[in-house]
């Protein structure tokens, strides 16, 4: 029921000019990735770099995300 009503409310104009279209969808969800998912991408590389080191292995990743 909670859920029905929120959507509701998100797609009237009660709450937004305009309806959203396909290209604001997309925009809003690379928001999210901006900032959080590729932050953390360096920092997921340099952990895996440094136990890489730690186990006596190339300490290079190739680019896999």
């Amino acid at each position: 029921m909670l859920r029905a009503r929120v959507t509701s409310l998100w797609q009237t104009r009660m709450l937004r000019e305009t309806r959203l279209t396909v290209a604001d969808e997309i925009e809003n969800a690379l928001s999210y990735y901006r900032a959080t998912f590729l932050e953390e991408i360096p920092a997921l590389y340099a952990d895996i770099e440094g136990a890489l080191v730690e186990h006596g292995l190339p300490a290079r990743l190739p680019a896999f995300l």
